[in-house]
């Protein structure tokens, strides 16, 4: 996996576009906006654990997405969560993969999916939120797959306004490389502003990969999307990447090697993992459409070993401060 990502690096053509999309402005020239985590796939420690150490309060937001075999309500989730205090939200996951046939489906299909999703994850389940998981890598360069996408997540958020049912939308990784894009899109991202309180773009890193590059050239790679799209000049491109575009770390760390990368515990020690997530903030943080959002995942998965979320809640909780203290001094 590493190896690939290593490649697309190499890539000449992306070394190019990289390299045009220098930062566009410096922190402090963008507006402080409310803190934001988003996590996927957790247990009722890992929750517990962030709401010992992230802040709550109208500054701050933090979103627990989670997938469910079946479609069944699941108000455990939100009732851990809803304890920890009013800035932390629930969001079960539509997992687009389970439709058969979803990117071919009539629109009474998708209406009749939704129909039935948000019935269960809304009223249900109590959730705060939804999350599409995932827009498959055929979207970066097929307009009718994002265009499906865009209106089944339409009809499962509804119209804008106070009682819509707002949306985390995942991206996977190979969707984050620009020079990849083909074809129309305007509607795809007009549907993400309108309706998405967060649009995560996958980059599930190794340990060398995060590690092994200055700082800078992380920014730049896991950046180059939400620049692309600042570049583009048409508002709701660039209210996505200002407002609600936000990179999804690894958080792995357990005993096999698996797709979301991360660390393995008998190659690397916790004090190893506290390094690779300080450095996947720093690069984030880098970057002033970075400054105020960030996802990790996962919180729950075979083989996890408990630290990774024990670690992961401590480095936030620093981040999150240092981030509280500079809207109090903005104010």
């Amino acid at each position: 996996m590493s190896s690939t990502r290593r490649d697309f690096l190499k890539m000449s053509a992306a070394a190019a576009i990289a390299s045009a999309l220098a930062p566009l402005a410096k922190a402090d020239d963008l507006p402080l906006d409310p803190y934001m985590t988003v996590f996927y796939q957790q247990t009722r420690e890992a929750i517990e654990a962030m709401g010992k150490h992230l802040p709550s309060g109208e500054d701050f937001i933090h979103i627990f997405t989670e997938s469910y075999p079946g479609l069944e309500a699941h108000t455990e989730l939100a009732r851990i969560a809803h304890d920890q205090g009013p800035s932390f939200k629930t969001a079960m996951a539509l997992d687009a993969h389970k439709y058969k046939n979803w990117q071919s489906a009539s629109d009474q299909q998708l209406s009749e999916w939704a129909k039935e999703f948000r019935e269960v994850a809304r009223e249900k389940s109590h959730g705060d939120f939804w999350a599409f998981n995932e827009l498959p890598a055929i979207g970066v360069s097929s307009p009718e797959v994002r265009d499906r996408a865009a209106r089944w997540t339409r009809m499962i958020c509804g119209e804008p306004g106070k009682d819509q049912f707002r949306c985390v939308f995942y991206l996977t990784e190979k969707i984050t490389l620009p020079w990849l894009w083909r074809g129309e899109a305007d509607e795809f991202w007009k549907t993400l502003d309108e309706c998405c309180v967060s649009v995560g773009g996958e980059h599930f890193h190794s340990y060398p990969f995060v590690m092994d590059r200055p700082v800078a050239e992380l920014t730049d790679h896991i950046m180059a999307l939400p620049r692309w799209l600042m570049k583009s000049g048409k508002p709701p491109q660039m209210n996505v990447a200002s407002k609600s575009y936000t990179i999804l770390h690894s958080s792995f760390y357990g005993r096999t090697m698996t797709a979301w990368a991360g660390l393995q515990t008998d190659k690397y020690s916790t004090a190893d993992l506290e390094k690779f997530l300080r450095r996947c903030i720093e690069a984030t943080r880098a970057d002033p459409l970075g400054k105020s959002r960030i996802c990790f995942s996962p919180l729950q998965t075979r083989d996890l070993d408990p630290n990774s979320w024990i670690v992961l809640a401590k480095v936030l909780g620093e981040d999150a401060k240092r981030y509280q203290a500079s809207m109090k001094s903005a104010k």
